[in-house]
């Protein structure tokens, strides 16, 4: 799971290993740091009371929003502020019909299509992964905007496209 985290001026990603309790020594990445981390202690309600971090032990208060994620963290007295934001799934779905011509899919950022899912002629769902979409070293998981049928797909695999171009064309059953 990856989060931004902005503590005072300064802004880090926060990336974990993987959805855990802690209970067990962990993996975070900060930015290019690496921690391991691990929670030793907590309250009869559940709050993290002690933790290591590296092999070193830090008392611990946070005080949450009402999401509950952390909006003050206290370390061994000493209390910072911070702002988390979840990072959210790098699948993108198409425009909304209002914007986008309807059945029609644009190239939402130049890149490169990597793996093609459809064929033409081929039925489709709303939301069904059409193709992928390689930008900026991130995989996008390009989506069907409606029910209907492939009409025409423009792209093949490791084809370079620029943001806009139409890349495939859904029509009614």
């Amino acid at each position: 799971m990856e989060y931004k985290v902005r503590c005072g001026q300064k802004r880090y990603r926060l990336s974990i290993d993987r959805k855990d309790d802690f209970s067990e020594e962990t993996a975070i990445d900060v930015g290019k740091n690496n921690y391991r981390v691990k929670i030793h202690e907590k309250t009869q309600g559940g709050d993290i009371r002690l933790i290591s971090v590296n092999n070193k032990l830090l008392w611990v208060k946070v005080s949450r929003r009402s999401d509950g994620l952390p909006s003050k963290v206290m370390l061994n007295g000493t209390a910072y502020p911070v702002d988390i934001e979840k990072v959210e799934s790098t699948r993108f779905k198409p425009e909304t019909p209002r914007k986008q011509v309807e059945g029609k899919v644009n190239a939402i950022l130049p890149g490169q299509i990597t793996r093609i899912y459809v064929n033409a002629g081929e039925r489709v769902r709303s939301g069904q992964p059409l193709f992928v979409l390689e930008a900026m070293k991130m995989e996008n998981e390009i989506t069907a905007p409606r029910d209907g049928i492939v009409h025409a797909l423009n792209v093949r695999p490791e084809q370079l496209v620029s943001k806009g171009e139409l890349l495939l064309e859904i029509k009614d059953n």
